[in-house]
């Protein structure tokens, strides 16, 4: 079977043109009538491009997609308040979902065409998290934060998934988030060095006063960290000097904004990530372990945790555990409450604070959020969801790990080794800093399990049997290697029967 890694590129046919040329024109007039019977002449500029925009949205569904993704997850636009007046998340999300309607539809380029086990469970998990708004203990919260967040997370993870399929969407990506993460970084040390935002005197944070994601330290912490893990990853596979120390200073810059952040799970995502990373070229695990406890002991004195309003050395030593400790305690012990008198749809989407009233078995006088990736997804989805959900995480898990050594045999592009090593060591990361943070229904899970499960696909479909004319191939080939990134001639036997429109792992 012949493989086409630009398969999905397929070209509009005549109509689809001539459709896209009328959507064009159509929008532009129909701009500038609105600009000139509002008075508002400032709508030219943007009238002048609308055709350009839609011409690439069109053609471009990846990159709308990867667009989208940057300004949920990096929240760019909260964290450059002079964005938001452009409502940049509504018109990239408009024109995301009219590039992908378009490609699924008229050009029938997007389609289901792989169904890892990964992706499978996280559509099930979605059915799960779905049927339970319906039963939830407060349906207006639970739909609020399921269309506003939550079912966009998944049709554009799904999109990206399907929509990954040559090396240059992955560096893409890669680059997008070493932009993503570089441009909130500069912002959080700027707040930092100024004092602006900042919670408990000292906790750095973004956007607060918009009510932004980024407002948390704790969750700022954890969006900085995948980031940081492809930063890294780049330093390990850097082919020149120049590249070696780009990937080293974006990587220095993501540290100083996550030790700003002072979080103590962001601290041990941190020494997570360095732990992975290390692996890839230290041999020596004892090595690797005096490192990581260096590199805890030094990043907790540098974060200054000890100094925290909340989680200091004066709460421990009045207590013997500190009030936010106690508190994390406290609501995963409520969260295993709402599972046991809830389990089979737990409270409900988002639902957690809302009902930790009822469920504590200690009121400290405020409610609380989990404060756990995992005892949120069991407190709010019930049983069945907190195995689907750990089920999709342990599979990403084993298929990032299987990708590395698949990549490296392939001796594959620098910067696509380093993606492979970076969602590796991004996963590792959320497990650990998640244990300790409520990320569950948010963008990062769903973006590395995407990533993961496209990347993996790629390299197993373009994996090519050694050239023999003499030698029958064996018919479980042992050894793999490339000899065109961009052009397949052969592919591995074991699925020559099989169409990449319907395989499943």
């Amino acid at each position: 079977m012949i493989l086409n890694s630009n398969a999905s590129a397929k070209r509009p046919d005549g109509i689809a043109s001539v459709t896209l040329l009328a959507i064009s024109v159509g929008v532009m007039v129909g701009g500038l009538l609105l600009a000139l019977a509002t008075d508002r002449w400032e709508m030219l500029a943007v009238l002048a491009a609308a055709p350009l925009v839609l011409v690439l949205c069109i053609l471009q569904p990846f990159v709308w997609c990867v667009v989208f993704i940057l300004l949920a997850y990096f929240r760019v636009h909260e964290a450059y308040p002079f964005l938001l007046p452009l409502r940049l998340p509504l018109a990239v999300g408009a024109m995301c979902l009219l590039s992908s309607a378009w490609h699924a539809t008229s050009l029938e380029s997007i389609k289901a065409k792989f169904w890892t086990t990964e992706l499978v469970l996280m559509v099930i998990l979605f059915v799960l998290v779905t049927a339970g708004v319906s039963v939830a203990h407060n349906r207006p919260i639970a739909f609020a934060a399921w269309s506003d967040v939550y079912w966009k997370i998944i049709v554009i993870c799904l999109a990206i998934a399907w929509l990954a399929n040559t090396v240059k969407d992955f560096k893409f990506v890669l680059k997008a988030f070493l932009f993503g993460g570089v441009a909130i970084s500069v912002v959080a040390i700027y707040n930092k060095l100024n004092g602006i935002g900042l919670v408990e005197t000292t906790r750095v944070t973004i956007g607060r006063d918009l009510m932004s994601p980024l407002g948390d330290p704790n969750d700022l912490a954890l969006v900085l960290l995948t980031p940081l893990s492809f930063a890294l990853a780049m330093t390990v596979y850097a082919k020149s000097r120049v590249a070696f120390f780009v990937a080293a200073a974006i990587a220095a810059l993501l540290f100083a904004a996550i030790l700003a952040t002072q979080s103590r799970g962001g601290l041990l995502g941190l020494v997570a990530v360095l732990a992975v990373v290390s692996m890839r070229f230290i041999k020596s695990k004892s090595l690797i372990a005096l490192i990581v406890g260096s590199a805890t002991l030094i990043t907790f004195v540098a974060m200054g945790i000890a100094e925290r309003g909340s989680g200091g050395i004066e709460e421990l030593s009045r207590s013997g555990i500190d009030d936010s400790s106690l508190g994390r305690l406290v609501a995963w012990q409520a969260a295993v409450y709402m599972a046991l008198y809830n389990p089979l749809n737990g409270v409900g989407l988002a639902n957690f604070v809302t009902n930790f009233y009822i469920y504590t078995p200690t009121w400290i006088g405020r409610s609380l959020a989990t404060h756990s990736t995992w005892f949120q997804v069991l407190g709010e989805v019930g049983f069945p969801g907190f195995i689907v959900f750990i089920w999709m995480v342990v599979a990403t898990l084993r298929k990032a790990s299987r990708s590395i050594a698949s990549i490296d045999a392939m001796g594959a592009d620098p910067q696509m080794r380093a993606l492979s090593l970076g969602l590796h060591a991004g996963l590792i990361g959320f497990c650990v800093s998640g244990s300790f943070l409520s990320m569950a229904f948010n963008w990062p899970i769903y973006i590395l399990v995407a990533l993961t499960s496209a990347l993996a696909r790629y390299i197993e479909y373009h994996r090519v049997v050694p050239p023999s004319a003499t030698t029958p191939t064996p018919p479980h080939p042992v050894r793999w290697h490339v000899a065109d990134w961009t052009k397949v001639t052969q592919v591995n036997p074991a699925h020559s029967s099989t169409s990449i429109g319907t395989h499943r792992d």
